[in-house]
């Protein structure tokens, strides 16, 4: 087996990039090369494909990206390739219980063209106002007064955020229901809860397994660092954590390979693609 019929797969936030959320000039330089050299590696992130491509400017990737936890499937020039949308009934559900709960849903909406719209409610309290406001920036907002309005468009996911408490019974009320639920601690806010719910037939682990059946790889190797990551990692042929990786992620990982503050997904990378050495 050559190191060009290995494909990696790398989760971004706490894994690939920075605690500030970038990625360091270092790697970004070492990607350009072994990407020009055959190198097959993409992302898998809960993140949409406009914010992943924008922090990866620059980065020639030749592979899709895998955005919104496997919900969309996006070519690195933004066209859509797949996404899997939620039913009517599905988003009307989980609509009524987050509301009831008094949280603020995010509603993404995806057209056939990749282009985006995070439909929400008028904020309830400060906690929400201040939320929106630091996300202000975004074109992809739209505040609407009735959120059902939205069970008809094409919705991929809709997303909310608190406490474990107040999370986890909505968390399991949607499965047993049917949908996929993507549920992990913010890592930039602990103690915080991303609910990300979505079709169960999108996920890392489904769309790592059809990048692998695509390129025609013999080996999946994946790197992740927290809970929504497992679903690929238990896919791969090899999973990969970094330091910061919860202990769950460390558990299922071969091995834990090093900080993400200093660039260990790349520097691993690049130290079997230099001397040309199989993972074992």
């Amino acid at each position: 087996m050559t190191r060009e019929d290995v494909l990696y797969i790398s989760d971004m936030d706490g894994t690939l990039l920075r605690g500030d959320a970038t990625l360091s000039p270092a790697s970004r330089e070492k990607l350009k090369r072994m990407l020009g050299e055959g190198l097959r590696f993409t992302v898998a992130t809960a993140r949409s494909h406009h914010s992943a491509l924008q922090i990866l400017e620059g980065v020639p990737l030749n592979l899709p990206l895998i955005a919104n936890n496997g919900l969309t499937l996006v070519a690195p020039d933004g066209r859509v390739i797949d996404r899997a949308l939620l039913k009517p009934q599905e988003s009307r559900l989980m609509i009524e219980a987050y509301l009831e709960a008094g949280l603020l849903p995010l509603a993404m909406v995806m057209e056939a063209d990749g282009s985006q719209r995070v439909y929400h409610p008028p904020a309830r309290d400060e906690y929400q106002r201040q939320y929106l406001a630091g996300r202000s920036s975004d074109p992809r907002l739209r505040e609407i007064d009735d959120l059902y309005e939205v069970v008809e468009m094409p919705v991929v996911s809709i997303n909310a955020k608190q406490t474990f408490a107040i999370m986890n019974p909505l968390c399991e009320k949607f499965r047993q229901a049917g949908i996929g639920c993507h549920f992990s601690e913010d890592i930039y806010t602990p103690g915080l809860w991303w609910l990300e719910t979505g079709n169960a037939a999108g996920s890392k682990a489904a769309r790592a397994l059809q990048l692998k059946e695509l390129t025609g790889a013999k080996r999946l190797v994946c790197f992740g660092d927290n809970l929504n990551d497992l679903s690929m990692m238990e896919a791969a042929d090899i999973a990969l954590t970094v330091d910061e990786g919860k202990a769950q992620v460390k558990a299922l990982a071969k091995y834990v390979i090093g900080s993400h503050e200093r660039d260990a997904v790349v520097r691993y990378m690049e130290k079997l693609w230099d001397e040309k050495e199989s993972l074992s």
